[in-house]
């Protein structure tokens, strides 16, 4: 092991809870003893966070400035981590764990939802919530493993090769993020409602083994949830879409066009704003107006050109 200085010493309070943790993992530690969201939440400012928990600040902020004074493992530095490796660590890591835990905890779930649902009815809701976080995740391991790691890779690869990326995979990982992010939140939602309706995994008196394996086995789900979104949310998906725009032709960089609409021959159809909508809106007239290309390509604004029934469309001069 070795001590690895880290940037969040002083007042960090402004930065983000998801910011925090990608610089330094042993910030999860303080954030987890406080109850504080860092997967799913990590995208709002730690004064924020702390105040929507009735927690002070200040207080937080010097206990990550001394949790970052503690040895950190190298294996623990994963925004240092090339994006294929990291891809290839969630996969083998937290994915196993998935593919490997997740119907077994849902046939215990049900299991004590029959067995003793009479006496306790938190438990019935539970398997229900839990028989969908576990098919809504075999969808969305199928979707990072198909499409949105092999995207990223290929990307990677062509930078690593001083090649131009295929523009469909820049794409692909544009529209993947967008979802698996929102899945990330339903995710999360429904292991705080769990944790929540168990009494954040309380076992009672009165339940037999298979129930206290159940909630134990909820409890380490969710602690493997937390990193595994963490990795994902605050460390691969932004450096990923950062490498995608990045890695973008000079000639795109550089085009710098801009769209405009002939409002006189406009009728507010809505295709353009439908097919592009960081390029496209509609004005206070009710017909479209546009604005820069953000971060569209010349192809796929041209089609949209192309489509438009009345062709009040052009690139402005």
């Amino acid at each position: 092991m070795n001590k690895q200085k880290t940037g969040q010493k002083g007042d960090v309070t402004g930065k983000t809870i998801g910011e925090l943790v990608a610089s330094d993992y042993r910030a999860a530690r303080v954030f987890e003893k406080y109850g504080i969201d860092f997967c799913c939440g990590g995208k709002i400012p730690l004064a924020t966070a702390c105040q929507e928990r009735g927690i002070d600040p200040d207080l937080v902020s010097r206990e990550i400035g001394e949790a970052a004074s503690e040895p950190l493992e190298r294996s623990q530095n994963y925004a240092a981590w090339g994006l294929p490796f990291l891809a290839d660590y969630i996969i083998n890591t937290h994915h196993a764990y998935l593919n490997e835990n997740l119907s077994q905890i849902s046939a215990y779930a049900d299991k004590i939802a029959q067995v003793h649902g009479a006496r306790h009815p938190e438990v019935i809701e539970i398997a229900r919530i839990f028989d969908k976080i576990a098919t809504d995740m075999v969808a969305h391991l199928r979707e990072e493993e198909d499409v949105l790691f092999p995207a990223i890779k290929r990307i990677d690869a062509a930078v690593q090769a001083g090649r131009e990326p295929d523009a469909g995979d820049r794409e692909t990982v544009k529209t993947s993020l967008a979802q698996l992010d929102r899945e990330h939140e339903e995710i999360g939602d429904a292991v705080h409602t769990i944790r929540d309706l168990s009494n954040n995994y309380g076992i009672p008196n009165d339940v037999c083994t298979t129930f206290m394996l159940t909630y134990r086995m909820l409890k380490e789900f969710e602690d493997d949830l937390h990193k595994h979104v963490h990795m994902e949310n605050n460390i691969l998906f932004p450096k990923a879409a950062q490498l995608s725009v990045e890695s973008c032709s000079r000639e795109e960089k550089a085009m710098g066009k801009t769209v405009a609409v002939d409002q006189n021959e406009c009728i507010s159809c809505g295709l353009c704003i439908e097919s592009l909508p960081e390029v496209f809106r509609f004005a206070d007239n009710g017909t479209s107006e546009a604005y820069d290309q953000g971060g569209a390509s010349e192809d796929k604004i041209q089609s949209a050109i192309n489509n438009c029934p009345v062709s009040c469309i052009h690139w402005k001069e």
